[in-house]
């Protein structure tokens, strides 16, 4: 009788054994499905973070003004309206209020490169009309095509 007791005995025990680990088995699975599931979540947050500063860096144009100053008192005033629109004045330097006729155009820009089809502005007697840029920063520089034919390079600088 004794003998079948500690039989009985060691068999509870290795039962109960063998519970704890079944029992730690389902919980290391439970771990395991918790750190896929954050992992996931991880993957997924930092995918939206780089979806939407693909789309800040989209185009940096928009709503900015930039000044090319002609002299102390005038200057050549470029704004971006839009994704595709903007407009050019000549201007008074002190309050960069339009001085003459508002030219609207469109653009489009492919990386630091700008190409502009607009009417061209008027500054004193001579018309300029925009025909390409280059973005560097709080610098862009516009080929302009005075009246007459004449090329020029200018340096607008951002407000």
């Amino acid at each position: 009788m004794a003998r079948s007791r500690n039989c009985l005995t060691i068999i509870i025990k290795l039962m109960r054994q063998q519970d704890k680990t079944a029992i730690n088995n389902m919980i290391d699975k439970n771990i395991k499905k918790e750190q896929l599931f954050g992992t996931i979540l991880l993957v997924i947050a930092m995918s939206f973070c780089f979806v939407s500063c693909e789309k800040e860096q989209g185009n940096s144009l928009v709503g900015t003004k930039w000044v090319y100053s002609r002299s102390q008192t005038s200057c050549i005033v470029t704004e971006f309206v839009t994704d595709n629109t903007m407009r050019a004045y000549s201007a008074y330097t002190n309050t960069l209020a339009p001085s003459d006729e508002i030219a609207n155009g469109t653009y489009s820009i492919s990386g630091n490169n700008i190409t502009f089809s607009m009417p061209g502005v008027w500054a004193g007697m001579l018309k300029y009309e925009f025909k390409k840029g280059i973005l560097s920063g709080n610098l862009m520089t516009i080929t302009v095509v005075a009246t007459g034919g004449l090329d020029l390079s200018w340096d607008f600088v951002k407000q």
